[in-house]
């Protein structure tokens, strides 16, 4: 699973699909600092999509993720939450690969 880099720009998001082990994964793809990072778009609180209730999860800066649902941030730089119903616990990470002008996304990082 892929997409052209052109298509997400500093501090953008993209939600994806991902098929591991036949079954389907939502996963959150964002670049801060140029850096790409994913995750599985579920809380760990209670394991809904972060977007659940709204598409706007993804701070002003960049910086966090945010549940809509409950409102649980999480550091983009680990996935780690920094505030809210889902501490102490992360988002679980997927790898993510830029080259040759695609983003592709790896394993889930169970």
């Amino acid at each position: 699973m892929g997409f052209a880099a052109a298509g997400l720009v500093e501090g953008g998001l993209r939600i994806l699909q991902l098929t591991e082990d036949d079954q389907i994964w939502s996963v959150l793809v964002t670049r801060r600092n140029g850096q790409l990072r994913a995750f599985l778009n579920a809380c760990p609180h209670q394991y809904l999509p972060l977007d659940f209730a709204g598409p706007n999860i993804l701070s002003a800066d960049g910086a966090t993720l945010m549940c809509s649902m409950h409102g649980a941030m999480f550091a983009i730089e680990d996935g780690h939450c920094v505030t809210g119903p889902a501490m102490p616990c992360a988002l679980t990470a997927v790898d993510v690969l830029e080259k040759d002008g695609m983003v592709r996304l790896g394993a889930i990082r169970w």
